[in-house]
């Protein structure tokens, strides 16, 4: 089979948080165009503690992902980072469900930059999404899964409220994700 073939057999599942709402779709559009299965799962306000005790991953195992790309940190638990040993059983549930679903590969897209000077609130969220970003940087490999830090990417392309994303924004993230999943370099 040559490296088209490859692609055009490859399977994403996407499973994010309210910026996978708009960031899910674009990825999708995006591996679409070069030939990739993709279904996209976005909950808004949806963190991985949430999607573990509802037991409510949706992978589709009829499918069977070659990969499922997370976007998930965003809501994983406020403003309090829980040390490594309270994160672990979620990214390890997360992880396993993924592999039972048939993903021979995990990505991690830890959550994006936020504008912290714009206000208490958002300077509040910025520093639990940098919490949450050194978390799953440690945590997320060990289990076998590849961590990816958005914030480089998505840093100054800020919307209305400090915490999600212009379109161009979700746009360049998206990117940075494809590349990812195709195993090209991002530019």
């Amino acid at each position: 089979m040559n490296a088209l073939g490859l692609i055009l057999a490859l399977a994403v599942s996407f499973v994010g948080d309210s910026h996978g709402e708009v960031l899910g779709p674009m990825l999708a559009r995006e591996l679409r165009a070069a030939g990739v299965r993709t279904d996209v799962d976005a909950r808004r306000g949806w963190g991985v503690l949430r999607f573990m005790r509802r037991d409510d991953l949706y992978l589709d195992r009829r499918r069977r992902p070659d990969v499922v790309v997370f976007a998930l940190g965003s809501n994983d638990y406020g403003v309090r980072a829980p040390a490594t040993h309270r994160y672990r059983p979620r990214a390890a549930w997360a992880i396993e469900t993924a592999r039972a679903a048939g993903a021979r590969r995990i990505l991690w897209f830890g959550p994006p930059a936020v504008d912290g000077s714009r206000g208490e609130r958002e300077a509040r969220v910025a520093a639990n999404h940098d919490a949450v970003a050194e978390l799953q940087a440690a945590t997320v490999p060990p289990l076998g899964g590849e961590w990816y830090d958005s914030r480089p990417v998505t840093r100054g392309r800020w919307g209305r409220d400090g915490i999600h994303l212009t379109r161009t924004g979700y746009r360049a993230w998206a990117h940075q994700v494809a590349c990812a999943v195709l195993e090209v370099p991002a530019p």
